[in-house]
């Protein structure tokens, strides 16, 4: 068959992209290879900017509303952040990409699940694309399949792109600690060695795990590590544990050839600090179906690479200076950053999308002077 564009990836970046098109009036085959809904390895955090972005009514997927944080160092020192009601809320990702792709669907998407992606080849006009199902054929080819990209590895060539690692456990706790956490999250940001570690609230069990800003060893030693650090844990099943990688922005690596443009992880597009990826997948997939829709095919590589130096690039190249100097004094910027109100606010404004983080990496400079006279003038 042939349509205009085919996307391979159901989750948020390829349904939001998928969705977009169909807008527009193009016409679209959403590739997934699993059955929908799937299970997907994710925290499940949605930050107000994507709420925002999304555009609708997603209540039906929410399992909380987070209106707090507590950020903490090891257990050691806690302190709490007031968020406002709309700022951040939790879900399931296998609800919530079943969500995009139902929505992408009623807006004119074929979504063809249980069809995998084999190669492309570039064509006069367009791609052929080999499916599982045989060949389909478009005008664009957008890979949204996630950090071991396929469409990645068909149409660039690329053994990988940098990734950092993450584990995540899934813990069926007492109605108590679920009570306990039922409206905000915990961000333990000495967690782990170089990285952090979280404690998010779902309906009927919790999400748990630890990030590192930088390559690691041994995460299910340190995730087990930061459960034994928190006590309102102790009582607790393990449901399931997995470990993944999150695909951390690289400049030098193109987004868009031929016909093909990449979003979401499979181009790299999550943050560098909290490792965070949904908002980066959705808007990168909206960009990536705008420069379809609105620009002639040999301009639309061209416009997306461009919307992606505008728009992503300068946040996800901020969020890899800042998770990588946090990271590596987490104690001292700690106690300087997230317990000063200013870091808590910055803090909060990153969550809703009020803050980016080009101002919290120049606002963290012009203080360090302050923070180094204060420590120089210090009593012994």
């Amino acid at each position: 068959m042939n349509y205009d564009v085919i996307v391979v990836g159901a989750g948020p970046a390829g349904s939001f992209c998928a969705y977009t098109l169909a807008r527009a009036g193009l016409s679209v085959a959403l590739l997934e290879k699993a059955k929908l809904p799937r299970s997907k390895v994710c925290g499940g955090a949605l930050s107000r900017k994507t709420l925002d972005l999304a555009g609708c009514d997603l209540s039906s997927v929410i399992h909380h509303r987070v209106d707090r944080a507590t950020l903490t160092y090891r257990n050691e020192t806690s302190a709490v952040v007031r968020l406002d009601d709309a700022a951040a809320c939790m879900t399931i990702r296998a609800e919530f990409d079943a969500f995009l792709a139902d929505r992408a669907r009623a807006a004119g998407a074929q979504v063809l699940d249980g069809t995998a992606f084999e190669q492309a080849a570039r064509t006069d006009d367009g791609v052929n694309v080999t499916t599982s199902r045989g060949v389909l054929q478009a005008r664009f080819l957008v890979g949204a399949d996630g950090v071991g990209s396929r469409v990645r590895k068909s149409v660039f060539g690329q053994a990988g792109i940098r990734q950092v690692p993450s584990v995540e456990a899934l813990l069926r706790v007492p109605q108590s600690t679920l009570d306990h956490f039922r409206d905000h999250a915990l961000f333990d940001l000495g967690g782990m060695d170089h990285g952090y570690g979280w404690i998010f609230p779902k309906r009927d069990h919790l999400n748990v795990g630890v990030y590192s800003a930088r390559p690691a060893k041994k995460l299910h030693d340190q995730l087990n590590r930061f459960l034994a650090r928190h006590p309102v844990l102790a009582e607790h099943e393990v449901l399931s544990r997995v470990g993944y990688a999150i695909p951390l922005f690289d400049p030098n690596r193109p987004v868009a050839r031929g016909r093909t443009l990449l979003v979401g992880d499979a181009a790299g597009f999550a943050e560098g600090v909290y490792g965070e990826g949904i908002y980066f997948a959705m808007r990168s997939g909206q960009l990536a179906a705008q420069a379809i829709a609105d620009h002639r095919p040999d301009e639309a590589l061209a416009a997306y690479t461009s919307a992606v130096g505008r728009y992503l690039a300068p946040e996800l190249r901020f969020s890899n200076w800042i998770g990588r100097a946090f990271f590596a004094f987490p104690r001292f910027a700690f106690h300087h950053l997230a317990m000063h109100p200013t870091g808590q606010r910055k803090f909060a404004g990153v969550i809703t999308g009020e803050v980016s983080y080009r101002e919290c990496f120049w606002g963290t400079l012009r203080a360090l002077p302050r923070w180094a006279f204060r420590r120089s003038r210090a009593p012994a």
